[in-house]
């Protein structure tokens, strides 16, 4: 038995040093890389921005809710802010800030004048056709009452407002009927 013994623990040895080489040895070395600068440049290239996505387009209101919101801010004394809210449906926006000056201006002397907004009601709408509309408003003001007039004009799909009249000509708003010729 010992004869036996021998060879396998000669064996046994010979694994137990092939596999303490295996463990001993180390990784060949990789080959040393380049560093390269991590320093960020001294100018940035111009990058072109992205595209912005166009604007929504602007909600379609109706007549009755454009006059509403203007008549509103207007009782709440605020004529610059009505005035602003017709902005986004005035088609002819382009007219001149002179005479949207002039307008606000004209507005706030006749509000101080006549005493704060009761409220509005429609007197009078007219259509010429399907794509035009005058529609006629009285504010009540405290003391006096003034006449607006809206012109509206809608060439596809939505109203624009065209034109805005104020007056305070109150006999002129009762016309008398033509007589008849004899």
């Amino acid at each position: 038995m010992i004869r036996h013994a021998i060879p396998v623990c000669v064996a046994l040895g010979i694994i137990a040093t092939a596999q303490a080489g295996k463990i001993q040895s180390a990784p060949p070395e990789a080959e040393a890389t380049p560093t390269v600068s991590k320093k960020l440049p001294d100018k940035l290239e111009n990058l072109p921005k992205p595209e912005e996505p166009p604007a929504p387009p602007a909600p379609k209101r109706t007549p009755d809710e454009i006059i509403a919101t203007f008549f509103d801010s207007l009782k709440a004394d605020h004529v610059d802010a009505a005035y602003d809210t017709l902005k986004a449906e005035f088609a002819m926006a382009d007219r001149g800030d002179d005479e949207a000056k002039g307008m606000r201006a004209q507005t706030q002397k006749a509000l101080d004048a006549y005493g704060p907004v009761l409220g509005y009601e429609l007197v009078k709408e007219e259509k010429l056709g399907t794509h035009l509309m005058r529609r006629t408003y009285l504010l009540a003001g405290e003391v006096l009452p003034l006449r607006w007039k809206f012109y509206f004009y809608k060439p596809a799909d939505r109203w624009a407002l065209i034109d805005l009249r104020i007056d305070d000509a109150i006999a002129d708003w009762f016309e008398e009927p033509a007589k008849p010729a004899k």
